[in-house]
């Protein structure tokens, strides 16, 4: 699947707010402490992959909620506040957390943003550059988490070497999954539609193809020109593509629309949050397991 720039707010386009912002442990409200606070619980999956059992790791954003738009509450910025890291997705993702971020990097806390705190060529390879969801990518994750490891180890004084360890090898079974089950499919029918392009990251490299219904666009519910929906309905019908997924945390009426149109099959997946699942891997296969079911 290909993928185009997608219109973002760049962390860096916050920095100046973030190091003038209030100071984040002034504010009030309460929702518990934990040693490292995420922006999504898909962030916190990952980052367990890297800690041990007494570490604590907690997310701010709610499962079914889209990150892109999230605004934080009060007792959210003071989590935050009280955490001793705290790991963002970057890239626009975490919305109204973003400016947050920053601000409790400038008070002093360790702070880690895959766009600012990762090295050079971490995103080769991948389907897309400078994605939001560069998270559903797996070996993306492995760079993520490699580096991860070394950051909140020193922050925490902790050596995370096993846990990086045995991080690199349960992403490298899960590459191992994903590649299974997409090769269980008969060749060339990996074929799936969606409002924008967020899976080809996941499946992409595993020679998945699909359509999108409109390029560029993370706006929640936003409602796409004529034209894109006729193009969309006349890709999914000239590619004989027989699943839609649609992210719980961005229903949209016109993917329905679309899939009574066609009589493409939608498949209810959620990527802007972990939800039921424990870790990455199971996130990641509950994303993978019903689209590739739909497909068979």
């Amino acid at each position: 699947m290909r993928i185009v720039p997608i219109m973002k707010k760049s962390v860096a386009a916050f920095l100046a707010l973030a190091i003038g912002g209030t100071c984040l442990s002034a504010c009030g409200g309460s929702s518990g402490s934990a040693d490292i606070v995420t922006t999504t619980s898909v962030m916190a999956a990952i980052v367990r992959m890297v800690v041990p059992g007494d570490v604590t790791v907690a997310s701010v954003v709610p499962d079914g909620k889209d990150p892109h738009e999230y605004q934080p509450a009060p007792r959210d910025i003071a989590t935050v506040s009280r955490a001793k890291v705290v790991v963002g997705s970057g890239f626009g993702f975490d919305g109204g957390l973003t400016s947050a971020l920053l601000t409790a990097r400038a008070n002093g806390a360790t702070v880690f943003v895959p766009e600012l705190d990762m090295p050079d060529g971490w995103q080769d390879g991948m389907p897309a550059q400078s994605d939001p969801h560069w998270f559903l990518n797996i070996g993306a994750v492995g760079h993520v988490t490699e580096r991860l490891a070394d950051v909140i180890g020193t922050a925490l004084d902790r050596d995370l070497s096993t846990e990086k360890a045995a991080a690199a090898a349960s992403l490298g079974r899960l590459a191992g999954e994903v590649a299974g089950l997409v090769g269980s499919l008969p060749t060339g029918t990996c074929m799936i539609a969606e409002e924008h392009n967020m899976l080809s990251q996941l499946l992409g490299p595993y020679g998945c193809a699909g359509a999108v219904l409109t390029w560029g666009s993370l706006v929640p519910n936003a409602e796409p020109a004529a034209y894109e929906l006729e193009r969309f309905i006349a890709a999914i019908n000239e590619r004989h593509i027989k699943v839609i997924v649609v992210d719980v945390a961005e229903p949209s009426r016109m993917l329905h629309r679309a899939a009574d149109a066609t009589g493409a099959v939608p498949v209810e997946v959620n990527i802007h949050g972990a939800g039921s699942a424990t870790t990455f891997a199971d996130y990641i296969a509950a994303i993978v397991r019903p689209i590739v079911e739909a497909l068979k």
